[in-house]
């Protein structure tokens, strides 16, 4: 079920059904990334199941903040089919996540805290093979790192780089503020990030994400599941004993040293979730993690995705980009300098800049050519369009696998 909120109504709950029938349409969209196959349009049944029942609810409504849990906190809502025959959701609302409902009344209150000066800290062209540097003294290892009984290898980004150079052209401190900061190569380690995190107002990384989907419980042994064991408290305030590793270290960041197996006092090259969590953010006011399935975690009822998504809003951030899926570079590249001219050249709310440069890819993508076609200052749905239109037709667009895969969750203006 869903509870729309809103503050010229009073609380509406809509019944929508199965969740296990919800969480196969989402797996389905998932597999396909809403392309139609065998006459079958896996985003029209989520906008039937999902959608639909909310919709007679949002009447003049253009941002609507959603709280998913479980699946559907796995589901781009954007990129479901909008009204007209062709079209996305992306074109007819603004839609952010909120992952912490509980965070709202922070958000919206009026005494906003002072922040730091215009900063920004940029991590990437990472050397996932150098030097991981010292570990802190209750340092913990991400969990379910091993494939075949290797360790994941990262590999670095070639479009990693040009997007550095290209972000950090685009930062327009004001006079008096300090110039971006960035972290490549070998120096890229986990505990440089953690200590100049906190002294900047962005943060934007171009890393891998780690995300291992299933817990290593049936990977340990008998006695060290045991030992592995982990509390938590359920609605009844009964603490229940759950298998396993921590959902916190299931996810994580890749940063120098990530592809050696760490010596006894390093790190391991990997930023968990759990140890983003543990951070203090509370003067930064956005993050970008331009990396893979960041935006995925360990489902939690009734409390979404314990992952790096929700990891960074507790420690403090305000906003946080993060992806779906295994996104590709060029594009992303693409996306992130897009929206990062929205937000400082363009002076858009943070929602309406990634919205607009995902319309951008959207609209004007050539995947042959990884550009642009033609430049649109910002783009606004159309308000009628014919339906011959080429504009409006699926083949002409970009799909949305290339522009949907990253979502905005805390404060979006």
């Amino acid at each position: 079920m869903a509870f729309v909120v809103r503050g010229d109504r009073p609380v509406v709950r809509v019944d929508l059904g199965a969740a296990d029938a919800i969480a196969r349409q989402v797996g389905q969209w998932r597999e396909s990334f809403g392309r139609k196959s065998n006459d079958q349009n896996p985003g029209e049944g989520l906008r039937k199941s999902v959608w639909l029942p909310l919709e007679p609810h949002l009447e003049a409504i253009e941002i609507v903040l959603v709280s998913p849990d479980r699946a559907l906190a796995q589901l781009p809502w954007g990129a479901l089919p909008g009204a007209k025959p062709g079209s996305y959701l992306l074109e007819e609302r603004a839609i952010a996540v909120i992952p912490v409902p509980q965070i709202l009344p922070a958000l919206l209150s009026k005494e906003r805290r002072a922040g730091l000066p215009e900063s920004l800290l940029v991590a990437g062209d990472i050397d996932y093979g150098g030097n991981s540097g010292a570990a802190s003294s209750d340092k913990r290892n991400a969990a379910g790192r091993l494939r075949d009984g290797k360790l994941f290898e990262f590999t670095r980004l070639p479009a990693g780089p040009a997007e550095m150079v290209g972000i950090e052209k685009r930062f327009q401190p004001k006079p008096g503020s300090r110039a971006a900061d960035m972290l490549r190569g070998s120096a890229a380690t986990e505990a440089a990030f953690c200590e100049q995190a906190r002294q900047h107002a962005w943060l934007h990384l171009i890393t891998h994400g780690y995300f291992a989907p299933e817990t290593v419980r049936s990977a340990l042994a008998p006695d060290e599941a045991e030992e592995k064991s982990f509390r938590l408290l359920s609605d009844s305030d009964k603490p229940r004993v759950v298998k396993g590793e921590h959902p916190g270290l299931l996810s994580g960041l890749a940063f120098a040293g990530a592809n050696t197996p760490p010596a006894p006092g390093h790190d391991d090259g990997i930023l968990t979730a759990l140890e983003v969590s543990s951070l203090d953010l509370s003067n930064v006011d956005g993050v970008v993690l331009s990396a893979c399935e960041t935006g995925l975690g360990e489902v939690a009822g009734g409390e979404g995705l314990l992952g790096l998504q929700r990891a960074f809003q507790v420690a403090g951030a305000k906003t946080v980009v993060a992806s779906l899926w295994k996104v590709p570079d060029a594009e992303t590249s693409l996306l992130m300098q897009l929206f990062y001219e929205n937000v400082w050249e363009k002076k858009l709310p943070r929602l309406e800049a990634l919205r607009q440069a995902q319309l951008q890819l959207l609209h004007n993508y050539d995947a042959q050519s990884h550009t642009l076609r033609g430049t649109v200052a910002k783009l606004k749905p159309p308000v009628d369009p014919a339906p011959t239109d080429p504009a409006h037709k699926s083949a002409a667009r970009c799909p949305p696998f290339f522009w949907t895969a990253f979502v905005l969750s805390g404060d979006w203006r």
